[in-house]
């Protein structure tokens, strides 16, 4: 199953987008002026990809597992992962321990299909733009 439309998953190019305009808005100089920190951009955008990664390789992940790993708060990281559950990207099959944070999440192969077409437009980007 090919995923075709990936903006209910945060589309990465429009989250990269997003992560730069928090900088700029969240960071100013002496003068007043927008400047980017590229540090912080940089750490965030390797963040999400690792995160991507991370659950790409691991196939079936508990939710603390994830949340603990990359530091995600419990409020966004649900959210991500029901939405994510809901455009069927993940399965929910079973509880680890019955508490909510304990939840163990499965990839599916559409999953599969968003990581490796976000891997083929990084390295397009990267090598041929």
């Amino acid at each position: 199953m090919k995923v075709k439309n990936l903006d209910f998953l945060r589309n990465p190019i429009t989250e990269i987008f997003s992560l730069y305009m928090q900088v700029l808005k969240n960071n100013k100089n002496n003068t007043g002026d927008k400047f980017m920190d590229l540090d912080k951009f940089t750490i965030d955008v390797c963040q999400k990809l690792k995160m991507f990664k991370f659950i790409y390789q691991k196939k079936e992940f508990l939710a603390r597992e994830l949340f603990e790993k990359f530091e995600i708060p419990d409020t966004s990281g649900y959210r991500d992962l029901g939405i994510w559950v809901d455009k069927q990207l993940l399965e929910k099959p079973e509880n680890g321990n019955g508490t909510k944070y304990n939840v163990k999440y499965k990839t599916t192969p559409a999953w599969t299909n968003f990581y490796e077409d976000l891997c083929k437009k990084i390295l397009d980007i990267l090598l041929y733009d």
